[in-house]
Parts: structure tokens; C-alpha cells; sequence
């Protein structure tokens, strides 16, 4: 063999090793990545991840006797769970409650909201009936279809509250999630708001609700174009009905004390129109609205039940300082 085939053979063996070396370390990594690309779990064992900071993050508590009529803007997390990581978890909590490590009765409330941006829809439904407590669900934000709404929702037999804000549903998955609910009248918190939602959800809405003995309490339809004389049929037949959210050109629509609201979405905006119309709207309740709305420029009031006098000492004690003149029931008043 001539020296320089000696050289060859030599130089391509040492290149063949050390490729091999390189394949050896850097292979273990590569598959590990698929396998967190494909939600597929590593060889981790769930027994040793811990999972009790998650737990109080996905399933905070929350006392219902409380709940605010106006809803804060939800804070996000700046990173949220993996699809690989959420997957870890759930399996590590069906194991820990398996083990009876964790009491489920304590699991009231899910909210993946900031928290989960995908999610492995099989590893979910798996998990979702050792939750058998729970009453709340939020999945805003969470990229999800109808089908799998409505299969996550159709496993939990006590649902009261279902948070789907920003989502793909539509009137097929929501009108679907309604029929197939165990117990449809149980709901009374619905949040639609910026989903492809359409009136005819809302007609559904109203028919059901008015054939059942509980009552929708709280709905929220931000961005979806949503007819007054729907929204009226919603009033009527939800008679528990406190709040009807519907965004419209920075407004909203709310109902709290069978009082007929349309009202800025921001209170704290520099100038906005406040118009309440129903004849049981008094001073009380003027006064408690003005309380939270106190840079409004134009008040337009309708009701029987208020006078120029008490409608004056409401401004003057709410304090607001940006009201020069307001109207009932179409007659000009100077403050």
C-alpha cells in the first residue's frame, strides 16, 4: 500500500470516529427535542416533578361570595407552560391523585389562561375525570377548536363556569357544548368575548334559559355583534341575568339590578357618554354608578323614578368634576 493511501485510510478513519463520537452525544439531545415537538413524554419519571407550584397556579382558589361585577383585564404570564411540560403535569397529578397524594375536592377551579397556549388534548380528557369537583374552567387564550371544547367541557359533570375569551369556538362548538353538558342550567358564568361566536348563539342562549329553572348570571360577548332585541330576550328569559358584556365601539352593555346600562368599557378614560335607560334605574343605584364612572362628560338618563333634584345631589356627591349639563327623559339639565 503507497504512503499516500496509508495517509487516506488513516485521515477517514479518524473522521469516521469522530463522527461517530459526535452522533453519540449530540443524537440523545435530538430525540429528546422530538419528543417534546410530538408532546411526547420523556423517560422522566412523574414520581420525581414536583408539581406543587403549578398545582396553586392552575388551580388558584377563588371565593365565588366575592366575585366583582366588573372584570379587571386578566394579567398573562410572561412565559407559559410547554405543551411537553403541561403534558408532565397532568400526568403527575392523575398519578399523585391516584396515590391520594392530593385531595381533588380541593381542585375547584382550572384556569389555564396565560398559563397554556397548546395543549395535548388526550393526556387532558384523561386527566379530566379525576377533576371531577371542579366548577370552573378558563381556556381563553388556549389554541382550541370546537370539537375540543366541547369534549373538554362534556367532562366535567359540574361546570358552573366556562371562560372561553379569545378562542376558535364558534356558534357550532358552543351551541354543541351547551346540548351536551350534563347539566346545562348549572352554568351561570359565559364568557364568549372575542371568539367567532355570532348572534344565533345568543338566541339559543335565550331559549334554553327560558325553559330552565336556574339562570345564566353573568355573560360576557366583548366583540361580538350582538342585536338589542336579542339582548333583550337574554334580559327577559335569564331572569338571574347581573351582566351582559358586549363590546361595541368601547361599550358595553350590562345589566346589574334590572338596570339597563350602556357604559364605557374603560372607567378611568378621560371623556366618555354615559346612558342609563330603565324605568327602575333610581337614586341609589345612579349614585352607585356614578361612583365608578366619575370622568363623564355627557349623562343622558331615562326613568320615572328620578328627578332634576336628586339626579343633582348624585353628581354632587359622586364628585365629578367634568359634568356640566345632563338630560332625563329628554329634558336638558345644567349642573
Amino acid at each position: 500500500m503507497s504512503s499516500s493511501s496509508s495517509i487516506r485510510n488513516y485521515l477517514s478513519s479518524r473522521t469516521a470516529a469522530r463522527a461517530q463520537a459526535i452522533i453519540q452525544h449530540i443524537m440523545p439531545l435530538i430525540l429528546e427535542n422530538v419528543r417534546k415537538e410530538d408532546g411526547t413524554l420523556s423517560t422522566e419519571s412523574p414520581s420525581l416533578y414536583d408539581i406543587s407550584e403549578k398545582l396553586q397556579l392552575i388551580f388558584p382558589p377563588h371565593n365565588y361570595q366575592e366575585e366583582e361585577i366588573f372584570t379587571s383585564p386578566k394579567k398573562l404570564l410572561p412565559t407559559a407552560f410547554s405543551k411537553f411540560e403541561f403534558d408532565l403535569f397532568l400526568k403527575t397529578l392523575v398519578d399523585a391523585i391516584n396515590n391520594g397524594k392530593i385531595d381533588h375536592s380541593n381542585l375547584t377551579v382550572m384556569d389555564l389562561c396565560g398559563k397554556v397556549y397548546d395543549i395535548n388534548n388526550n393526556i387532558l380528557m384523561i386527566a379530566l375525570p379525576k377533576l371531577s369537583f371542579l366548577k370552573e374552567i378558563n381556556l381563553s387564550n388556549v389554541q382550541l377548536n370546537d370539537d375540543i371544547i366541547v369534549g373538554i367541557c362534556t367532562k366535567i359533570p359540574q361546570i358552573e363556569r366556562v371562560k372561553l375569551e379569545n378562542t376558535a369556538i364558534t356558534d357550532n362548538g358552543c351551541i354543541g357544548m351547551i346540548k351536551s353538558l350534563p347539566s346545562p342550567q348549572n352554568v351561570k358564568h359565559l364568557n364568549l368575548s372575542k371568539t367567532k361566536v355570532t348572534e344565533n348563539s345568543m338566541k339559543y342562549l335565550a331559549d334554553l334559559y327560558s325553559a330552565l329553572e336556574n339562570h345564566l348570571e353573568k355573560l360576557e360577548i366583548e366583540g361580538i355583534d350582538v342585536s338589542r332585541w336579542t339582548v333583550t330576550r337574554l334580559f327577559n328569559n335569564c331572569r338571574k341575568l347581573c351582566k351582559i358584556e358586549k363590546g361595541h365601539e368601547g361599550s358595553f352593555v350590562i345589566f346589574r339590578n334590572n338596570v339597563i346600562l350602556l357604559v364605557p368599557s374603560n372607567p378611568n378614560a378621560h371623556s366618555y357618554t354615559l346612558r342609563l335607560d330603565h324605568p327602575l334605574l333610581d337614586e341609589r343605584i345612579l349614585r352607585n354608578i356614578l361612583g365608578v364612572y366619575k370622568n363623564v362628560n355627557h349623562l343622558h338618563l331615562k326613568s320615572d323614578q328620578l328627578t332634576n333634584h336628586n339626579v343633582s345631589n348624585s353628581i354632587r356627591l359622586s364628585n365629578i368634576k367634568t359634568l356640566q349639563s345632563f338630560t332625563l327623559n329628554d329634558q336638558s339639565f345644567k349642573v
